[in-house]
This record gives C-alpha cells, structure tokens and sequence, in this order.
C-alpha cells in the first residue's frame, strides 16, 4: 500500500482530442515519476467520461462533484 497522497486532475476535454488526451495522462505519468515520487504525491488524470458517473444517469450536478471527493 503507498503512503502517497492522490491528487485527481480533471481534464475536461472533446472526445476528438483523443491523441492530446492521451498526451495530458502521458505528462501526468512522468510528473509522478520525477516530483510526485519526490513529493509523496501521485497525480490520478480523470476525464470528464470517467467521472460522470451518477451525474449523467441522474443529471444531478451534485453527483457530479461528489465523484471528486476532496481530490478537486
């Protein structure tokens, strides 16, 4: 189990961008390898698709932001 404090960064984005989409979670991955590891952090990149969860079956904004926790 890691220590690591888990910091979520949201990317909201167009699904068209898929090869800048790709590019933003390949820098999040080296960010956690150089100043995360040396930080005690890990940055955890979520798209907007993966965290619409409950917000888009009900369409209740509140869901929305409870997927976040204290992460954003």
């Amino acid at each position: 189990m890691s220590d690591k404090r888990r910091i979520k960064v949201f990317i909201a984005s167009p699904s068209d961008l898929a090869i800048e989409r790709r590019a933003f979670k390949d820098q999040v991955d080296l960010l956690n390898l150089g100043f995360g590891d040396g930080a005690g952090v890990e940055f955890v990149p979520v798209g907007w698709e993966e965290a619409l969860g409950a917000a888009h079956r009900t369409r209740h904004p509140g869901h929305f932001a409870r997927g976040f926790g204290d992460g954003l």
